[in-house]
């Protein structure tokens, strides 16, 4: 036997640990992948010290959750308190602010975030107590982490593979140590306690994109108060999002060390089988730190009602919570881009594969299971492939019945066969692909025939057990009207703004046709970054969710890390940025100025009145 020793890691890979734990610790805060890695220096340290004490109540936990395996996806719960579980009788009873699901898909190299309303009343898990609906974040209260991981297991189906618990005042050193998170703040937040009725946590943050240190992080992603618990999720996961702008855009390895103190203090990480292992951990945190910022996907769980308060309490109908699994576990990396064709009466063009209504496909049976090719055809049909049958009449066998694995031919001749023989591929689980054979040979000659001139010939082998994986869920908007109307109420605003800020203004000819300007805090005018300026204006809805217009001198923010999309539109250039298929943010570059259209944190505003109020923008005159 051969033994080969390890090589150390090069410097440059030094770096990329070094980056990857600011990653995970800030995402673990809200919605880690689970793990922890820091330079390698810190690295074992580091991740020994992150497993849970050894208890008996550890154990259990740990019992309650899947082993990972190797290079496929994984689910960590993560779980937000105010002060450990010590069990019944201890005194106030703690609490699960944040209950989030993540999961983080190597092969796809996606991280999808599903996030729980603390109130949202379902049937609790926890031995002793009866089994009766109460608030999800009662679980914790009740019997702490593994109460939590198997109603959460319950209620989705999911396995989960790990558990981080953090607590609040972990969230503030971390995000301290990172020297702030930079956010867009989409209002004025403003609580002072004065001993009245309205006694919750104090808060005072401006609206527009600034950073935020850690003490006024906690107070925006807990802030509920006047809104609810399905905008305080939104505002969880955006800042989730901003920890990864942070990470790509800007990071400072001399801060590894004071992080992992604040990590090792306040972060608990569970993991199925047995601790977490450093190979595991810095594999997870290598693919958080490459992960496109395009392919972080935001799932939300929809027709939730209710108050949230005693005799009101939101619920949400199954349907809605299969509906938010399904997309959780199966995110459509190319939403975006479809999202962006529909809302512009486009053609989609998919960057990783095409629509499965322009893809032809024929299925042969492979292995000898009587309906195995029929099977796979009506299947395929129900994912909207185009189907076709061999000519002639002939039987859909292919040249021999010895198929092990699936087979998807594509026919090279035709665009992007290749990668939609991949996505075909993806759908059989256990498949290969290659080109059409052109050999003179009678299985070669066979193929071709019984193709019918299909860009695709899947051969079903043994491997298909006669199920298609799901396919991501289509959930393209309708194109519909942007919902506008005319408007020039922030000019007053801006042409007394424009005598502060060394560039030109540009005024939203149209906004939201419910909107009106917002009468707190209309237009701010700050410093954002060194020398730069920035202008905000805050803009809310009848239903009173605010939605705003920056505009700065500064074009390098961490917010522009990754657009989804880019669009000309009337001669501009403009960046979209999605949550899904939804448009979050519309980036207008002009002259070495970016103007920004902010939808809400529910992204109310459908995505063509994002586009058309970013159209609507016009150059204010100087003086």
């Amino acid at each position: 036997m051969v033994t080969y020793e390890q090589p150390r890691p090069p410097r440059r890979v030094w770096r990329v640990l070094g980056k990857t734990l600011f990653a995970l610790a800030a995402l673990a805060v809200m919605v880690a992948t689970a793990t922890a890695a820091g330079s390698y220096l810190y690295t074992e340290d580091t991740v020994s010290q992150l497993a849970p004490p050894k208890t008996i109540e550890t154990e259990k936990t740990r019992k309650a959750l899947a082993i990972a395996a190797p290079g496929k996806p994984a689910v960590a719960l993560v779980l937000g308190y105010d002060k450990r579980f010590k069990g019944s009788g201890a005194g106030d009873p703690s609490r699960s602010d944040t209950i989030m699901l993540i999961r983080m898909d190597p092969e796809k190299k996606t991280m999808t975030m599903l996030s729980f309303p603390r109130d949202l009343q379902v049937p609790l898990y926890c031995p002793g107590h009866q089994y009766l609906p109460d608030r999800i974040n009662a679980a914790w209260a009740l019997g702490g982490p593994k109460c939590t991981v198997d109603t959460v297991k319950q209620l989705t189906g999911l396995s989960v593979n790990y558990l981080v618990t953090v607590n609040f005042k972990g969230f503030v050193q971390v995000v301290d140590k990172l020297n702030g998170i930079w956010v867009d703040v989409d209002r004025r937040y403003y609580h002072q306690n004065d001993g009245g009725y309205d006694n919750y946590a104090a808060i005072d943050l401006q609206p527009g994109y600034q950073k935020l240190y850690g003490s006024s992080a906690l107070s925006f992603v807990r802030y509920r108060h006047t809104d609810n618990d399905l905008v305080r999720n939104s505002r969880q996961q955006l800042f989730v999002r901003a920890i990864k702008d942070r990470i790509t855009h800007d990071f400072h390895a001399s801060t590894i060390p004071n992080v992992v103190g604040a990590l090792r203090k306040n972060i608990d990480v569970y993991a199925g089988g047995k601790d977490l292992d450093v190979k595991t951990a810095l594999s997870w945190a290598l693919l958080a730190y490459e992960m496109p910022s395009g392919n972080v996907v935001r799932v939300k769980i929809d027709d939730v009602t209710g108050a949230g308060v005693p005799g009101d309490p939101l619920v949400a109908p199954t349907s809605s919570i299969q509906d938010a699994v399904q997309q959780f576990l199966n995110p459509d990396v190319d939403a975006p881009t479809k999202a962006a064709a529909a809302a512009l009466g486009q053609k989609v063009k998919l960057k990783h594969g095409l629509a499965p209504s322009e893809v032809t496909v024929v299925a042969l049976n492979g292995n000898a299971v009587a309906g195995a090719a029929s099977n796979a055809t009506a299947q395929l049909q129900a994912h909207d492939y185009k189907t076709l049958l061999p000519p002639d009449g002939l039987q859909a066998d292919a040249p021999t019945f010895d198929y092990f694995r699936s087979q998807v031919y594509y026919r090279t001749s035709m665009a992007r066969s290749k990668a939609a023989a991949q996505q075909v591929a993806n759908l059989f689980g256990s498949a290969d692909i290659q080109p059409m054979p052109l050999d003179g040979s009678p299985a070669s000659k066979k193929i071709r025939h019984l193709s019918h001139g299909a860009m695709l010939v899947v051969v079903v082998g043994k491997t298909f057990k006669g199920n298609l994986a799901p396919a991501p869920k289509d959930t393209t908007p309708v194109r519909t009207p942007p919902a506008v109307t005319s408007s020039d109420a922030a000019l007053p605003y801006l042409r007394t703004a424009r005598r502060y800020v060394p560039f030109r203004l540009q005024n939203p000819t149209v906004i939201e046709k419910n909107s009106v300007i917002d009468s707190e805090k209309p237009v701010r005018v700050y410093p954002i970054s060194g020398k730069h300026k920035a202008v905000r204006l805050t803009y809310h809805t009848y239903g009173f969710q605010y939605w705003g217009i920056e505009e700065t001198d500064w074009t390098g923010a961490p917010v522009f890390s990754a657009a989804n999309e880019t669009r000309k539109l009337k001669g501009r250039p403009y960046d979209l940025y999605f949550s899904g298929s939804h448009l979050h943010m519309v980036v207008l570059r002009d002259g070495g100025k970016s103007y920004w259209v902010v939808n809400t944190l529910n992204d109310d505003l459908s995505n063509e009145t994002m586009l058309r109020i970013a159209t609507g923008l016009q150059p204010i005159k100087r003086r």
